[in-house]
Parts: structure tokens; sequence; C-alpha cells
């Protein structure tokens, strides 16, 4: 595999990247917070789309603003232990033309998924999905409890890549990505903006032109 080869690789985040699973996670942490104070912890669709990405714990600050640390942390807890179950029988939806172009770009270069999600949750990713075959390793917050960028060079070194780009969707990716030394793709669709990408990928069928760019570009 050339990719292989050069020490290089292509890491991928999740939520608003690969897949939408904004409305089935919403679902299963509901099932949870309809038992807390009569309910009052319900969370609406736009709000977990407004929350999905963030590290874990300012994830729980932003839909609960009210309650403490210590209060917040073991409500997360038992929504992200309900989600990774439920996702197992209702996957997120993929993005058009997901599928098909990893298969093509694994073809070229090993491929990566770093995320800010639980322990559990990537897992739930490849097997509702049926990737795993894509994706020669992946690493999460839940692994590391260490901001994006330093769990991406964590996966960096452990994989012995000496170039990486990485493909994500919000302004919280691009920064992990400056600072971890990786370039970056903003795929424009999904939750957020980005200021200054590398390359703007509009549909996820165009990435391998986009990857095979920027590492033409460094030689």
């Amino acid at each position: 595999m050339e990719g292989a080869k050069m020490k290089r690789g292509v890491v991928f985040d999740l939520d608003g990247t690969l897949w939408d699973s904004s409305e089935e996670v919403a679902s299963s942490w509901n099932e949870v917070l309809k038992n807390y104070q009569n309910g009052r912890y319900l969370i609406t669709l736009e709000q977990m789309k407004g929350a999905m990405g963030l590290p874990m714990l300012e994830l729980g600050k932003k839909l609960w603003p009210s309650l403490k640390e210590e209060e917040v942390l073991p409500l997360l807890n038992e929504c992200m232990e309900k989600e990774n179950l439920y996702l197992l029988s209702h996957p997120g939806k993929l993005y058009p033309h997901v599928k098909e172009t990893l298969e093509k770009l694994h073809r070229l270069y090993p491929l990566y998924i770093v995320s800010n999600a639980q322990k559990g949750y990537i897992e739930a990713f490849l097997e509702g999905t049926a990737l795993s075959s894509c994706f020669d390793d992946y690493l999460c917050w839940g692994d590391t409890l260490a901001p994006k960028e330093i769990t991406m060079k964590a996966l960096q070194e452990r994989n012995h890549l000496e170039e990486c780009i990485y493909v994500g969707d919000t302004q919280g990716d691009e920064s992990s990505s400056r600072k971890a030394s990786f370039h970056f793709i903003h795929a424009g669709y999904g939750f957020g903006k980005a200021k200054n990408p590398d390359k703007e990928m509009k549909d996820f069928s165009s990435l391998p032109d986009l990857v095979q760019e920027i590492f033409s570009e460094r030689g």
C-alpha cells in the first residue's frame, strides 16, 4: 500500500463527518433523562446537534448549565452507557457516498478515527455501519481523557505516521489539527464551520481527490 510505505494517513472525525447520530443519541439519552427530576433535563434534537463533537464534560455543561460538574458527570456516564447500547441496534445515518468513498480511499492510504466520544462509541459506529474493514486504528477521548489534539498525536505515534490529514466538521477540529500539525479538510456539510482549512469538502465523494492534492503538494 503506497500510503503505508510513505507513512501517511487520513484520520477522521466521526459526528458531522462520517455520520449524523444526533437523533439517535438524543433519543437514547432521553430514555435516561426522563427518570431524573420528572424529566427536567430532557434534551431536544437541536440541543444535541449544537453540542455534538464537543469534549464530554463541555458537552454536559452546555446541555445542563445549571448543574455542577459533580452532578453532570454521573448523568453523562449513564447517558453514554445507554447510548452505546442503543446505537448497536439504532445506528446513525451515514452521509451520502461515505461507504464507497472510504473503500476507495482505503486502497490508497491507511484510515483512522479520532473522536471526542466515550469508549464504546466508535465500536458502535463500526458495528452498526459494517465499516470496520475500512479502518486501521482508532482512538477517542474515553481512551486518553485528553484534548483531541493529544489524542490525535497519540494515534499518529502509535501508527508511526509521518504525515496526516484530519477530516472534520468544526472549528474545534481545525484548531486541534493545527495544534497536532495535521493538515485539515473541512466537511462543509457537517455541524460547524472552519476558518482556514487546507481544503473544503462539500461532498464526501470528492475526498480522494482532495487528499491526493494535499499530499502531492508536499511531494
